[in-house]
């Protein structure tokens, strides 16, 4: 995709580029950056992003229907990976300000506004069914990440297009996440160097350092949903649902020993399948309950994976004692495996196996590399989770060499770090099923993402309505 104008920018202000085709983890944002995605557009305050259509768009016979894909696009990529929530995406109004301002045309193409505009709109054009790349490319510009090619430190490649160039153009801004020539960049595509159709994962370090990690305790699913008790209300009955993550209280769960999970605002609450009792073809509802610590509130993590920097997933040759732990790409059908993750016996072990990670010798030594091994309770297999994504031992943290997202980077023991964006290699989470009563997994019926959606335990099938991904707390 070409430039339709000409940039000179600096950090604040906002310029439109062209291309064809406040929580607990607040404090680690870092304006004095000097590896992150390449920012010169203005952040949005505490990550919320309002969207809205044009009338004209509106119009459109496909209007619904498009509206819903790119919202979804958005919210499964830039929004499920950082603490970002946009909002709204509903019709403008007469004079729409401090918003991203979305036309549809019939183009193949698109052009955005380089991050917050302060009293004006963020505007973003882009043609309707363009592929679901350059969705996350104008997005990326909406909230302020420029191309990477723009860097100073870029070094010129021939791109998948001869009629365009992976070149350097030398823009003022902040280096974000990313280092030097990431090529695969979604902000290096669309076509100067790629064609690719998700982040890279140096893109989500980078939008993380920008805007922050997922509040600890959040259980995130489709459309980047939380998992909320509505309204904070401590009545025994509640039904559960999903809803925009906000950071509440009534946000964040709690994984106890007992097998529970509690929501923050009242650890006297559980959650629970209604009536104790579950439907095979219908599913039960979730609800908050008074604890009873009975087999209707206990919750598993089985059969999930774990995810560290940028999202690259932990992984092993052979879930066999003596295998070490490693970055790999995750879904590859190279070294993946799935864990479940005993926060009761405080323990991580291969999903179907007998083996869990181990510290050798259970010597809290910075370096020691971790390993699988036989399953025996003991002190040398027992972690800490924190709220900050931490994973602890010995007063040591899990932490993958060499603080980069790259496959075969070893899991280690190492010297924690303070929160901010060095941390990244140090911060891990879950994403799979949540498996419940009579092994049923938590459930979303039919997949919907509206804010109020239902939330059930069903038999589970694996599919992206029965995926979670858990922010330790």
């Amino acid at each position: 995709m070409h430039k339709l104008f000409p940039k000179t920018m600096v950090v604040v202000l906002a310029a439109i580029v062209g291309c064809l085709g406040g929580t607990e983890d607040e404090g680690e944002v870092d304006l004095d950056l000097e590896n992150r995605l390449f920012l010169t557009g203005t952040r949005w305050m505490h990550g919320f992003v309002p969207v809205c259509f044009t009338l004209a768009s509106s119009q459109r016979s496909n209007f619904t229907a498009e509206r819903d894909r790119i919202r979804r696009i958005v919210n499964d990529n830039w929004g499920e990976v950082a603490h970002l929530q946009f909002q709204n995406w509903n019709v403008c109004g007469s004079n729409p300000k401090n918003r991203v301002v979305v036309t549809l045309d019939d183009s193949n193409s698109g052009t955005t506004t380089v991050g917050f505009v302060d009293g004006g709109p963020t505007s973003l054009r882009i043609g309707a069914n363009v592929p679901q790349g350059l969705v996350l490319h104008e997005f990326g510009h909406a909230l302020g990440f420029d191309h990477e090619m723009t860097r100073g430190d870029f070094t010129d490649i021939p791109g998948p297009n001869p009629n365009t160039d992976c070149a350097e153009s030398n823009v003022s801004g902040d280096a974000l996440g990313t280092p030097a020539n990431d090529t695969q960049s979604i902000m290096a595509g669309w076509p100067y160097c790629n064609f690719r159709n998700d982040l890279s994962p140096w893109d989500i370090v980078g939008v993380q350092n920008a805007y922050g990690r997922k509040t600890g305790g959040a259980i995130v699913g489709l459309e980047n949903r939380c998992v909320d008790v509505p309204g904070s209300d401590s009545t025994s009955g509640r039904n559960l649902q999903i809803w925009e993550c906000l950071d509440g209280s009534n946000q964040r769960w709690t994984k106890n020993a007992d097998k529970t999970l509690r929501p923050a605002f009242n650890e006297e609450r559980c959650m629970g399948v209604e009536g104790g009792v579950t439907d095979p073809n219908f599913g039960t509802p979730l609800e908050s309950q008074t604890c009873d610590f009975t087999a209707k509130q206990q919750f598993s993590f089985a059969g999930v994976q774990w995810k560290g920097i940028g999202n690259m997933c932990i992984e092993a040759p052979n879930l066999v004692a003596g295998e070490k732990l490693s970055l790999g790409a995750c879904n590859d059908g190279f070294n993946d495996v799935k864990w479940v993750f005993e926060f009761e016996r405080q323990r991580i072990r291969g999903d179907g196996s007998n083996v869990c990670v181990d510290v050798p010798n259970g010597t809290a030594v910075s370096g020691t590399d971790l390993q699988l091994f036989g399953c025996h309770d003991g002190p040398a297999q027992k972690f800490t989770f924190t709220s900050i994504g931490e994973i602890r031992f010995g007063g040591l943290c899990l932490d993958s060499e060499f603080a980069d997202p790259v496959e075969g980077r070893i899991i280690q023991l190492f010297d924690c770090k303070a929160n901010g964006r060095t941390k990244r290699n140090q911060q891990f989470h879950i994403s799979g099923p949540i498996r419940g009563l009579n092994d049923q997994c938590m459930d979303v019926p039919g997949g919907s993402s509206f804010n109020g959606a239902a939330l059930n335990v069903f038999p589970c099938h694996g599919g992206p309505n029965q995926t979670w991904d858990y922010h330790f707390r």
